[in-house]
């Protein structure tokens, strides 16, 4: 048993890093959303799992993300879906009477909200995985920023400190800036900065 714990932290921790990138984990999220307003109630967990190891997905975003379809917002998305579905078959939504609900088939609405449930997942799908696009590039930007601020800075404070003047200790030689105004060092570290934060193929 001492052992169980390393491994759910393990697994734990492969579920959580699998499917890395910006573009995968937008797609986890859309996929995720999609899969959620299904009305296939009972398999979300079945389909995330297996959309996300076929894709190689993060399969735990996944499933977070189809928790779209919870017990506080499910009544509300299956009946957008149903009305949708309908107006997509047949040109005309369900009249909201009880005398609707009497007289049609339990097949209808299904097979409504089945259709119905393409389209509203597609579109919300697509906006959420733009979203999480937009906010991921958006992120990464703002900390290639700070980061060439902060490395602006020391290059700052390393040239005042190298022209303080000499105690006894050992100084070497400074490099000098050159006609940007920016020491050797300073443009390595910048350089290496952008480098990092360079857009890899997804």
């Amino acid at each position: 048993m001492a052992g169980v714990g390393p491994l759910y932290r393990r697994v734990f921790h492969g579920l959580r890093t699998e499917g890395a990138g910006t573009g995968r984990e937008a797609a986890a999220i859309g996929l995720g959303i999609f899969i959620g307003c299904l009305p296939l109630y009972g398999f979300h967990l079945m389909l995330c799992w297996g959309v996300g190891w076929l894709l190689k997905l993060n399969r735990l975003k996944l499933y977070l993300a189809a928790q779209l379809s919870n017990p506080l917002f499910a009544p509300t998305l299956v009946f957008v879906e149903i009305q949708i579905g309908a107006w997509l078959r047949r040109g005309s939504v369900h009249e909201l009477s009880l005398n609707t609900a009497r007289t049609t088939n339990l097949s209808v609405f299904g097979v409504d909200a089945l259709v119905g449930s393409l389209l509203v997942g597609g579109a919300l799908g697509i906006a959420m995985a733009a979203a999480t696009y937009a906010m991921s590039h958006a992120l990464s930007d703002d900390e290639a920023a700070q980061n060439v601020n902060y490395a602006v800075k020391i290059g700052y404070v390393r040239n005042l400190l190298e022209g303080l003047p000499d105690l006894g200790g050992h100084r070497p030689a400074s490099q000098a800036p050159n006609a940007i105004g920016a020491s050797p060092d300073l443009q390595g570290a910048v350089f290496l900065i952008f480098a990092s934060h360079a857009p890899t193929p997804r």
